[in-house]
């Protein structure tokens, strides 16, 4: 049988362990490259509520990204998610400036999403702390 192999046996591995953030990073594109209209409206207005959503977008995928990576609370794995948020944000606004008309680059989103890294990054550890 003839078929195209797209990824390695090393990519593939890097999926399965990481399916959670890889998941959740999928969504997160798919979020930050729809219309504002197409999201669901809430009943009352809270300013800057879309900086509110990038911080949980970014709390959450931090969360996931130690969990699966079943980290140490050391400055070595800070560093690896604050790069790895700060490659996804950065690319999901580029790709928001580049790809569609509804939306545009915006610093406080990159900002908001690695502050969310962060807390989440430290929330992670206070959590597994606590359960354990």
């Amino acid at each position: 049988m003839v078929y195209l192999k797209i990824l390695s046996t090393t990519e593939m591995q890097f999926i399965k362990k990481y399916k959670f953030s890889f998941f959740w990073t999928i969504i997160v594109f798919i979020l930050c490259l729809l219309p504002g209209s197409n999201l669901p409206k809430t009943g009352f207005h809270i300013p800057h509520f879309d900086k509110i959503v990038h911080f949980g977008m970014f709390f959450i995928f931090s969360i996931l990204f130690n969990y699966e990576k079943k980290a140490e609370r050391n400055s070595n794995s800070l560093v690896i998610i604050l790069i790895l948020s700060l490659l996804i944000a950065l690319s999901t606004e580029i790709s928001q400036l580049l790809f569609t008309t509804t939306r545009q680059f915006d610093l406080l989103d990159l900002s908001a999403d690695l502050l969310g890294s962060i807390v989440g990054y430290f929330s992670y550890f206070i959590l597994k702390q606590k359960l354990n």
